[in-house]
């Protein structure tokens, strides 16, 4: 597919030069175990400029996980995964009143973290949205902490930040017993001296998974727009028109990125849906108390996304700290044969309901083409009226209740 305009342009030839140095950097450091490893690249210099990548065979992705969960309904998918998992699932021995106490000493008052009352009480515009079911916390603690993992390789191993942390991004492995991060063509290095990122030009990623300084674009040092010369794809010079947009961060924003992931897994909805149309005040809404949040969640979830989904990012969790959070260590000792299992399992019943829902929809079709269903409502109508005409015939009179059938002299 051709590209459209100059930022497109622009931004795929950043993309691909990413991977190819993703691809330099695995190369020369020990195979990853929480990333999908990249082996060489093969560019054909014809018409089209196409570069293929050999890649590591993998599943699917948590996004085709989630799709697969949304297709089979709440009551279904608790019997799977209490069938699998049923020796490994944590429960809450303390009373809510007390978690909800322990939230407040932590955080403050739950109006002010979450926007609501108590952590479990969702406020009314929350209980109107419409959701899709939504994914267990078992399998979000695993997702969580391969992600987490893989993070710890990009930082530490490669001093990389990952910028593009989403559902389409993690997939999971060949064997179907972790999840390992893919998608290179995002990254950006940190800066050994500042330890942080300073991004100028075209910001790369999905824009309802960045973090909130990633939004916010700094002046250039000089306070002068400052333009770039540089190739396009096509071998023409152009000016960059986001040369003077600067931004800085650092690791801690692929943190809000997996927050904001395993939010959109436990909701069904993303969280950012009441306001992500809100082209001009997206960045001041994006907050926790703004975003749709579980209907229920467990304690250490709560804190864990809290932790994870922190504007301030002095106080947002580190990826070492959050490895070590209860959230992640209640279901570190589950089998990963366990979690193969649940996948070829949910597989199968996804494709089972897919195809039930299908089937009822095609008749469905068919009967609105023949026009069978207004018959059948006219016919359903006019059976209930003449049963709220002719109900009291079904009822024995009391005859022998002389208070309404008095005895005549």
């Amino acid at each position: 597919m051709q590209a459209t305009n100059i930022v497109e342009r622009q931004g795929r030839k950043r993309g691909l030069v990413k991977e190819l140095n993703s691809i330099r950097l695995q190369q020369s450091k020990k195979p990853p175990t929480h990333l999908m490893r990249m082996f060489n690249a093969v560019a054909s210099l014809n018409d089209r400029q196409q570069l293929s990548i050999l890649m590591e065979l993998m599943s699917f992705g948590v996004d085709k996980m989630q799709n697969m969960v949304a297709r089979i309904p709440h009551a279904e998918l608790m019997k799977i995964v209490q069938s699998t998992f049923k020796s490994y699932m944590a429960k809450n021995t303390q009373p809510e009143a007390t978690l909800g106490k322990g939230l407040k000493e932590k955080h403050g008052p739950p109006s002010q973290v979450l926007g609501r009352r108590d952590f479990n009480t969702p406020k009314r515009w929350e209980m109107g949205i419409e959701r899709q079911t939504a994914v267990q916390e078992i399998l979000l603690s695993m997702v969580a902490a391969d992600t987490l993992c893989g993070l710890k390789e990009l930082h530490e191993n490669y001093n990389i930040v990952h910028c593009d942390i989403k559902p389409q991004n993690i997939l999971l492995s060949f064997d179907k017993q972790s999840f390992k991060i893919s998608d290179f063509g995002c990254v950006c290095v940190i800066d050994k001296k500042t330890g942080k990122v300073r991004s100028s030009g075209v910001d790369l990623g999905a824009k309802l998974y960045r973090a909130p300084e990633r939004l916010i674009s700094k002046e250039s040092a000089s306070g002068i727009a400052e333009v770039t010369v540089e190739d396009d794809v096509d071998g023409n010079i152009m000016d960059s028109p986001f040369a003077n947009q600067v931004t800085e961060f650092d690791e801690k924003a692929d943190v809000w990125s997996l927050g904001i992931m395993l939010l959109e897994l436990a909701c069904g909805v993303h969280p950012c849906s009441p306001f992500k149309c809100d082209f001009w005040n997206y960045t001041n809404e994006l907050k926790l108390t703004k975003m749709v949040k579980p209907l229920v969640w467990s304690f250490d979830f709560c804190d864990f996304i809290v932790r994870c989904v922190c504007v301030d990012v002095g106080k947002r969790w580190s990826v070492d700290q959050l490895r070590q959070h209860p959230f992640i260590a209640h279901y570190s000792s589950v089998p990963r044969s366990k979690l193969k299992m649940f996948m070829e399992r949910l597989e199968r019943e996804s494709a089972s309901f897919q195809r039930k829902q299908q089937r009822e929809l095609f008749q469905k079709q068919i009967l609105l083409s023949t026009n069978q269903i207004a018959r059948d409502n006219y016919l359903k109508d006019g059976r209930t009226k003449w049963k709220e005409f002719t109900g009291f015939l079904s009822v024995t009179p009391e005859l022998k209740d002389l208070s309404k059938f008095p005895r005549l002299a």
